[in-house]
């Protein structure tokens, strides 16, 4: 484990940061538990009447599009435009964006209205929303050299930090880029596993100003704690449950070492 992701879980536990996730209800008992486990505080909410509050006690914030309607796309909007003026670091999670135009017009809107820190997506995700096409979703799809481009280009198009997924996992922020190696076939099998992660990179940026700093160091632990679940694990169910273990365990060999 590099000294920073140290450096970083220890000041979690210690500081236990608000995340404030934005979600309907998509995998929030494996969001909430993964935080949990990291020594984050997670807190949801969709209630127009409490957000601004939320907000000025939280340290960084999580959209999710897994279930969009039109009061969901402007509840996020309300959100991103005071974490914006509170200077809040925003993740944003663009689930099925290039699967329907809806989708793919709601992320894009995020980008171009609001300074959203980090996204994190899938290969047709980062492309979609790159030039607006419809294009298939392969959760699994390798990371190849046209995936970096395109999340090169959304980087410096709109100065934010984009992680990739696939069996290997990349950052990007301009022409600072790292990556990890998360080739289980196992973890994508579960559902929520991507939206997991954005929500650990929430807690990383928590305690953690620079965007690359905080994905990079968020997948590098991620990428340990994978490594030791799936040779564990006999299936998706124990996998799943492994993983939680293991975000809890590693947390805990950082303080001692």
């Amino acid at each position: 484990m590099s000294q920073k992701i140290k450096e970083l879980l220890i000041r979690i536990k210690s500081e236990k940061p608000l995340i404030l996730n934005i979600n309907k209800y998509f995998s929030l008992d494996l969001i909430v538990s993964g935080l949990r486990s990291l020594g984050a505080m997670p807190i949801t909410s969709n209630a127009e009447q409490e957000v601004e509050e939320l907000l000025k006690l939280s340290r960084a914030v999580v959209i999710n599009l897994g279930e969009l309607d039109d009061d969901f796309i402007k509840l996020s909007s309300r959100i991103c435009r005071l974490a914006n003026e509170l200077k809040q670091p925003i993740i944003l999670d663009p689930i099925g964006a290039g699967a329907t135009q809806y989708r793919t017009e709601t992320a894009i809107h995020f980008i171009k209205e609001h300074q959203i820190s980090v996204v994190r997506g899938y290969p047709s995700e980062i492309a979609s929303m790159l030039n607006a096409d419809l294009i298939r979703s392969e959760d699994g799809a390798t990371v190849n050299r046209l995936a970096i481009d395109n999340a090169t280009l959304l980087s410096k198009q709109y100065h934010m930090a984009v992680v990739v997924s696939g069996k290997i996992n990349t950052v990007i922020d301009g022409d600072q880029m790292d990556s990890y190696n998360f080739d289980s076939e196992l973890l994508l099998k579960v559902a929520g596993i991507g939206s997991l992660l954005s929500s650990l990179i929430g807690a990383f940026h928590a305690v953690e100003q620079d965007r690359f700093t905080a994905a990079a160091t968020a997948l590098g632990n991620y990428a340990v704690c994978v490594a030791t679940a799936k040779n564990k694990a006999d299936g998706p169910g124990s996998f799943k449950s492994i993983l939680i273990d293991e975000l809890y365990l590693n947390s805990y060999r950082c303080i001692g070492g």
